[in-house]
């Protein structure tokens, strides 16, 4: 499990193969990154 993804309410962070996500980022919940987005 990656703790930089978490989930809240029974919803988890959904990422595309090619979205970032800087290391020091934690992203909780209901979120969708699509491909090439960039979380820094």
């Amino acid at each position: 499990m990656d703790l930089r993804l978490r989930p809240y309410k029974g919803k988890r962070p959904q990422l595309d193969k090619r979205a970032y996500v800087d290391p020091c980022a934690t992203l909780v919940g209901d979120i969708e990154l699509a491909d090439n987005a960039q979380m820094n």
